[in-house]
């Protein structure tokens, strides 16, 4: 393999031929291949993606992102999330950096964020998504005290729990408070 820089002075499609000379003075034959010339320079793609909620029990999150770059400027951000046979893609404005992702069903997501300039060159960058519907598992609750008009209630912590609910009533299926 054999390299050298080849830069046309307009941008655009070329056709360039080539052909082979040895040292006895022979040539092949004449090769022929077409060519698109840009001068665009996709240096950088979405950069520090990220999901939230992440993790999620909807069946929506938000996926935000830094610009990419590119010295003749970004055209469009496309953005997909697949799971398994499940993909699901929108394309959206060069200005974007956020987007609303929906569908979402339990199992870990992969997210690409893919960033193309005017010519269709693209860049990407992808995140996880976890989306989990497993309920945590109840507390162990245990009367701790009791005193007129009151009681103390104790539990112990459920791993993933961010708050707890305690509803009570004076017939049983019938919770007034």
């Amino acid at each position: 393999t054999y390299s050298a820089p080849f830069k046309p002075a307009s941008e655009g499609a070329h056709i360039l031929y080539y052909r082979a000379h040895d040292l006895a003075d022979n040539y092949s034959g004449v090769g022929i291949k077409n060519i698109k010339w840009d001068q665009t320079e996709l240096t950088k793609g979405p950069e520090n993606i990220s999901v939230s909620p992440n993790p999620t029990s909807s069946d929506k999150s938000t996926v935000t992102w830094e610009p990419a770059s590119d010295n003749t400027g970004i055209d469009r951000y496309e953005v997909q999330w697949k799971l398994g046979d499940k993909i699901y893609t929108d394309s959206v404005g060069q200005d974007i950096r956020k987007h609303e992702l929906n569908n979402l069903t339990e199992g870990v997501w992969t997210v690409i964020v893919r960033a193309f300039d005017s010519a269709g060159n693209s860049k990407e960058g992808s995140v996880s998504l976890t989306v989990d519907r497993t309920p945590p598992s109840a507390p162990s609750l245990s009367l701790t005290g009791t005193a007129a008009g009151s009681v103390s209630l104790g539990w112990n912590a459920v791993a993933g729990a961010d708050k707890y609910l305690i509803w009570y009533g004076t017939t049983p299926g019938t919770y007034l408070y």
